[in-house]
């Protein structure tokens, strides 16, 4: 329920939003974001402080754990975790998929220049995230101002790669009308329907990430050559294609010589598919309406499961990750 006395806790990770620029070199540290919010939180803790290309996986193990330490504070309303905007979705998603459906609400806050920088987003997407928090709107999301727009509230479960220009979008912005994926900070948010539970001996995230890859390809990609360190690694991959959703599958170096089962990000339903879709080996499994990197971690946090169970898991929307599934959207 909404609430203007809502307890809301700081997690702070590092990030441009908590840098200071040190004769042109942005280095991780203490910035001004307690000093004019600070007063906003009634707790603050920093499971680690780094600039976020610099995150590994053992470092989102230890937000997963500080955010699920701190839900488990009855006193607590809601959580802001500040990270930077590199490894954003990365971080954001995992903890989305991992929480689950949490009855409390989690924003992360990044910006795309220091604190001290006047033009400097951090401030907004920090207010907008404390403005959405207390509204008191459940699940995992990330508050962010894209230049020359309002700030969005992002589902974390749906966010793509940070663009070079500084933009951050959800995966299908561009999905037919009337199917968001960014709500305004004080629009009603749609709920998903959950078709399946996150496993609950689900790896931590160091365990699963590190048997599944994540693969972008480019021309000349030469699947032959992964296929060996898929076999040896155990957990297969997750395809990250071209923009229609598609990935090379003529020659013996397409992407039918990789042998062990793997996911594909195929994009749009659009009713219709390429040539190239239809010609996928059967161990290359197309998912539909799904961030890869959402996809990549459903296929990490079930790489221990067997093959129809694991297939059924990745499959369903537990989260709201897929963008074609939600029940009810607002007008």
């Amino acid at each position: 329920m909404p609430s203007k006395n809502c307890n809301i806790a700081l997690i702070t990770t590092g990030g441009t939003i908590s840098a200071r620029n040190k004769n042109g070199v942005l280095f991780s540290g203490a910035g001004l974001l307690q000093k004019t919010f600070g007063g906003a939180f009634y707790k603050t803790s920093s499971p680690f402080n780094v600039l976020s290309e610099n995150l590994d996986l053992d470092g989102i193990d230890a937000l997963r754990a500080a955010v699920a330490a701190t839900l488990a504070d009855g006193a607590c309303g809601g959580i802001a975790i500040t990270h930077g905007t590199d490894t954003l979705a990365y971080s954001a998603a995992a903890l989305a998929v991992l929480l689950g459906r949490i009855n409390k609400p989690v924003v992360f806050v990044s910006a795309a220049r220091p604190l001290d920088d006047p033009l400097s987003n951090g401030f907004v997407n920090m207010a907008a995230a404390l403005k959405f928090i207390r509204r008191g709107c459940a699940g995992v999301y990330a508050a962010w101002q894209n230049p020359r727009e309002k700030v969005k509230i992002h589902a974390a479960a749906r966010l793509y790669y940070t663009r070079a220009d500084g933009y951050v979008w959800s995966f299908a912005d561009a999905a037919p009308a009337g199917r968001p994926n960014a709500y305004a900070a004080d629009r009603p948010v749609p709920r998903a329907r959950a078709d399946a539970s996150v496993p609950a001996e689900s790896p931590r995230v160091s365990e699963g990430s590190r048997k599944v890859m994540l693969v972008r390809p480019y021309p000349g990609f030469d699947y032959r050559a992964l296929n060996g360190y898929l076999v040896k690694n155990g957990g297969g991959a997750v395809f990250d294609p071209f923009h229609s959703g598609t990935v090379k599958t003529d020659g013996a170096d397409s992407v039918n010589a990789v042998t062990v089962p793997c996911f594909l990000a195929a994009g749009f339903k659009r009713g219709i598919l390429y040539e190239s879709q239809t010609k996928l080996a059967q161990n290359i499994r197309p998912v539909f309406g799904v961030s890869p990197i959402a996809l990549y971690y459903k296929a990490a946090f079930s790489v221990h499961m067997d093959g129809e169970t694991r297939i059924k898991y990745v499959e369903a929307d537990t989260v709201g990750e897929f963008f074609d599934k939600f029940e009810n959207y607002w007008p």
